[in-house]
C-alpha cells in the first residue's frame, strides 16, 4: 500500500545569503544558497475551492527560512537544512490546513571544490517511505 499525494505546492529557488562553510574563512563572507521546498497534500486544500479560504502564506515560509540563516553561522549544509526544516515544520503544524508533508532541499551554490558544477545539496522530508506523488487530473 502506498501513500499518495495529489496536490503539491512548491517554493522554488529561494536565494539566501548564509554564513556557511566548514572553515572559518569560508564562513566569514555570506555564501549564496538556494532553497526549494514542497508541501504535499493528500487531499485538495480548501484554498483550491474557495478564493477567500485560509491558506499557507509562502511569504511567511520564506521569512522563516531567512530568520534561520540570519540567526547564526553554519558549518554544515546538513545542519542548516535540518534547522530550516524544524522551523518550517513547527510553523506548518500551527496552520489550519490539512497537515502537509514537507520536502526541503538546500543547495550551497559556490563550493570550494574545483569543477563541482551546481553546488552541493542536502535534502530531507517527512514524507512516508512509500509515498507517491500523482497527477491531480
Amino acid at each position: 500500500m502506498h501513500s499518495y499525494y495529489r496536490y503539491v505546492f512548491s517554493l522554488n529557488r529561494l536565494q539566501l545569503a548564509v554564513h556557511l562553510g566548514y572553515y572559518e574563512a569560508e564562513r566569514r563572507t555570506p555564501q549564496p544558497v538556494e532553497v526549494n521546498a514542497r508541501l504535499y497534500f493528500p487531499g485538495a486544500p480548501i484554498c483550491t475551492q474557495d478564493d477567500y479560504a485560509k491558506f499557507i502564506d509562502y511569504a511567511k515560509l520564506a521569512e522563516i527560512m531567512q530568520r534561520v540563516v540570519a540567526a547564526k553561522e553554519f558549518r554544515l549544509i546538513e545542519f542548516l537544512t535540518m534547522e530550516m526544516f524544524t522551523a518550517l515544520r513547527a510553523f506548518l503544524d500551527t496552520q489550519p490546513a490539512p497537515e502537509p508533508k514537507l520536502w526541503l532541499r538546500v543547495t550551497k551554490l559556490n563550493t570550494p571544490v574545483p569543477n563541482l558544477n551546481g553546488g552541493a545539496s542536502f535534502t530531507t522530508s517527512d514524507l512516508p517511505a512509500d509515498f507517491r506523488a500523482i497527477s491531480a487530473q
